[in-house]
């Protein structure tokens, strides 16, 4: 893909419950915030200096021919506790090893006009044997932690996946990425390692901002950037309501 064409920067922007351009409805007085990036200069939304940063210096390393970052910011209930505590971070990477509880998520699918399952297959394995392996119960913090997963999802069949975990004084961060090669058919559609998710949750005194970034190099673009681009964003969301509603 010639990565001089002149690109579209999406940016929607809701504040409210509503399927806006096929999203999925996000909870009241919500915000979210979407581009369309493939070079590290085009990165605006990251919610901490430190993240921008590190994004930066990640697509500058992986050289996507496709990306987009997701801010997302939930308001965020009373009953919450300090994000800084070691219990409200506890809670959160157990929340992040339930791997188990995307299976059945539900996204908006753009080829098919309506709400479709995203995941249909989702559990950790023992990258050895390759057995599954219910979701752990995190009882002590570790500043990272790593488990692999098998996931099938609608639009990118049935992969390995490595995921990380790491606390950071502010936030947490986990990345995810391809362990197996993305293919359609015999065609290798992304290589290893070449499909990666990037994702941070920042908590303030009144909200929830989890900031996605998907950086993605692909061999081959069998649709339409456009369309690509929307299924990107449409699974961003899915993924950011997954992991608010089990920290809400």
């Amino acid at each position: 893909m010639n990565k001089n064409i002149i690109i579209t920067i999406f940016v929607i922007t809701l504040s409210w419950t509503n399927i806006v351009n096929g999203q999925l409805p996000l909870p009241e007085h919500s915000i979210a915030k979407k581009n369309l990036i493939i070079k590290s200069n085009q990165v605006s939304l990251a919610p901490v200096y430190s993240i921008s940063q590190y994004t930066k210096r990640n697509l500058t390393i992986d050289k996507p021919t496709l990306g987009i970052e997701a801010l997302y910011i939930f308001p965020k209930h009373n009953n919450i506790k300090n994000f800084y505590t070691s219990a409200r971070k506890l809670y959160i990477i157990n929340v992040l090893h339930a791997i188990s509880t995307m299976e059945g998520m539900q996204y908006y699918s753009q080829s098919k006009g309506k709400m479709s399952t995203l995941f249909e297959k989702s559990y950790m394995i023992n990258n050895k044997t390759m057995a599954r392996v219910p979701d752990p119960k995190i009882s002590v913090l570790k500043p990272e932690y790593s488990f692999y997963a098998l996931q099938k999802d609608n639009i990118l069949g049935q992969n390995i996946y490595y995921y990380t975990i790491t606390i950071y004084s502010k936030y947490i961060m986990f990345t995810v990425q391809n362990s197996t090669a993305i293919t359609y058919g015999l065609l290798t559609l992304i290589n290893k390692e070449k499909f990666k998710l990037y994702g941070f949750i920042v908590e303030d005194r009144e909200n929830i901002n989890i900031y996605l970034v998907y950086s993605i190099n692909t061999r081959h673009l069998l649709i339409p950037i456009q369309k690509l681009t929307i299924s990107l964003q449409n699974r961003a969301d899915a993924i950011a309501l997954w992991i608010y509603k089990r920290l809400s």
